[in-house]
């Protein structure tokens, strides 16, 4: 059933996001991020060979950032500050249904909710691990650059400034979450696409020396 309405609510996923902005990605930043995360997941699922419902899994990491819509000031800006950001994980699944409709079942709303909400440990259910590994995996490499430069157009930051959080904790937080990631795949990616970040991040400091 979900694999006819993936169009459909990826469809709806943009049209909760149209014209809404953050600094750290742009306009309509999280449509793209959800599917970036929805596809991840599925390869995480392929290359672990996972026995999870991948329908399920992929649905859910579209919406996975839903409650953020809860952050969005006067502005159509995504307020990282508030309260609507901060716990925008823990949504209800009415709230899902508010942009999902009828499109689903309410069993498959309430194994969503679920799924968005748990909070991933070792003893995290499967579902958990990979939507969460396939959610920082997010973080690294190229996306990432265009998240920085972004939030430096937005915020009108100088090229030094831009660089000072990779420079004083950036990285280091990059490198700490890569060992904190659950399966083989996402650990061996997230580490091949941080070397191109950083070496990237090396190269703009080396022109502007």
């Amino acid at each position: 059933m979900i694999k006819k309405i993936k169009t459909k609510l990826r469809t709806e996923l943009l049209n909760a996001f149209k014209n809404i902005e953050e600094t750290g990605g742009g306009k309509e930043y999280r449509y793209f991020h959800g599917i970036h995360v929805a596809n991840l997941t599925q390869k995480i699922i392929k290359n672990e060979k996972l026995e999870v419902d991948s329908d399920l899994l992929y649905i859910t990491a579209l919406f996975h950032d839903i409650g953020k819509v809860k952050a969005v000031d006067s502005k159509s800006l995504i307020d990282y500050s508030s309260k609507g950001n901060l716990e925008h994980d823990r949504i209800s699944p009415d709230f899902i249904g508010r942009f999902i409709g009828n499109m689903v079942s309410k069993e498959t709303l309430i194994k969503m909710s679920e799924i968005i909400q748990e909070k991933p440990t070792v003893n995290s259910s499967p579902e958990c691990k990979v939507l969460r590994d396939a959610d920082e995996l997010c973080n690294f490499g190229n996306m990432q650059i265009w998240r920085m430069i972004t939030d430096a157009a937005l915020t009108k930051k100088s090229i030094p400034e831009a660089f000072k959080y990779w420079s004083d904790f950036g990285i280091q937080n990059l490198v700490d979450t890569s060992e904190k990631l659950f399966f083989n795949y996402t650990k061996t990616n997230a580490k091949k696409k941080l070397k191109v970040f950083v070496n990237y991040i090396n190269n703009i400091k080396s022109e502007i020396a």
